[in-house]
């Protein structure tokens, strides 16, 4: 058990609560004004998605219907700014770019938001640090993330207490 988790909490690894998990469109396809939007790195935000500048690109159904993001899909960014991410929480037309992965919970298990407090906590933060400690390009990929212990408190019912002392206050942003 690590040495910042509460005494009566329990650690769960990521692959206990995933349900899917999928790296994302690689596309040389131009951007334009209409058409899908591709959420890149820039546009994850800790727990937003900002589509506001996010470009927009040709792509058929095929394509669209495996890449697409639906609410409560959590993209982490796999290469580069590690600990990057965003919790889908708009349903509009859109993919995830080649640098993130998709993950879906299992969300009778864990919720996504709670699970992203816990992924920004001093807890995730250093396995992941231990994880990419050493490269010169920083990457993490599905397996890195599946293997991540989360804690969890004694009372279901209160993962969503953001007044838990798994957070520290820079986490709470």
């Amino acid at each position: 058990m690590s040495e910042f988790v509460p005494e009566g909490w329990i650690e769960r690894k990521v692959s206990s609560f995933t349900k899917e998990h999928k790296q994302g469109y690689y596309t040389n396809n131009a951007y334009n004004d209409r058409g899908t939007y591709l959420i890149r790195i820039t546009d994850l935000n800790n727990p937003k998605i900002n589509y506001k500048d996010m470009p927009r690109l040709p792509i058929n159904e095929k394509e669209f219907n495996q890449f697409k993001v639906d609410i409560g899909d959590f993209l982490f960014a796999r290469s580069g700014a590690i600990g990057r991410y965003g919790i889908v929480d708009k349903q509009y037309p859109s993919v995830f770019a080649s640098y993130l992965i998709r993950f879906r919970f299992d969300e009778t298990k864990v919720s996504t938001r709670y699970f992203g407090y816990a992924y920004e906590s001093d807890i995730c933060q250093s396995q992941i640090a231990a994880i990419t400690q050493g490269s010169s390009n920083i990457n993490i990929n599905a397996d890195n993330i599946k293997s991540l212990s989360v804690p969890f408190p004694p009372s279901h019912h209160s993962q969503n207490n953001k007044k838990s002392p798994l957070f520290s206050p820079q986490s709470m942003k």
